[in-house]
């Protein structure tokens, strides 16, 4: 028996709609709170830098706090101490991709085409 966690597919409670994109599948998770637990996360980026209306940075007490908000809505709050552990991670109305189990990409939600789910 091994103890190496395993790569699983978060199910939060409520509904998980999936829809088929351009860029395949795609989750949407509605009104709910997604909980995702890293051993070790390797690094939080941006998928497209031009979504970005509003990036401020704060450091305080040995720790790191960003807030970007999207153009059109959405908003992410992280922040991280000295050790590079995450203390706070919330988004509201955006979108996030976690790549090879440790690394988070950001991203603005796009508003839904006519007729979606």
């Amino acid at each position: 028996m091994t103890d190496q966690p395993k790569d699983a597919t978060p199910k939060p409670p409520g509904r998980i709609t999936i829809r088929e994109g351009t860029d395949g599948p795609e989750r949407v998770i509605d009104g709910k709170t997604l909980t995702l637990k890293f051993d070790k996360l390797k690094s939080i980026g941006l998928a497209n830098l031009t979504d970005v209306e509003t990036h401020a940075i704060t450091r305080a007490f040995g720790s790191v706090s960003h807030y970007i908000k999207f153009i059109g809505g959405g908003e992410v709050r992280f922040s991280y101490n000295a050790q590079g552990e995450i203390m706070e991670f919330t988004a509201t109305n955006a979108a996030a991709q976690v790549l090879n189990g440790g690394t988070i990409v950001l991203m603005r939600k796009l508003p839904k085409a006519d007729g979606d789910a």
